[in-house]
């Protein structure tokens, strides 16, 4: 896998904030889903019905105390795609980070 500079210039800064929270605890185990094996997964994405209004799909990515929302149904441009779910683990993840961080200002 390659990263284009502009890549790899975005992430030294949250690279950079990461290495402040100390060495990395070892992994303690993992799962691998490969999703062509998988029978129950058929590749769907959200739908939203007619009614549903465009504007309130910022309302499905609000944080409601610790609990944080990501995925494809959460973005408000990439909708129905696999940049939305990139985006919104992106968002969500910033989420935390500011929730747990020593100069939150979150009530």
């Amino acid at each position: 896998m390659s990263y284009s500079r502009s890549t790899a210039a975005e992430t030294t800064p949250t690279l950079a904030r990461l290495q402040a929270l100390g060495k990395p605890s070892p992994l303690l185990s993992a799962h691998v889903v490969r999703w062509n094996d998988d029978p129950w997964v058929r590749g769907g994405y959200a739908f939203f019905d007619t009614e549903f209004r465009p504007s309130g799909r910022d309302l499905l990515a609000r944080p409601h105390g610790r609990l944080f929302f990501a995925g494809e149904h959460t973005s408000i441009r990439w909708q129905g795609y696999l940049n939305g779910a990139l985006q919104s683990g992106q968002r969500a993840a910033a989420e935390v980070w500011h929730d747990g961080s020593p100069d939150s200002r979150r009530p």
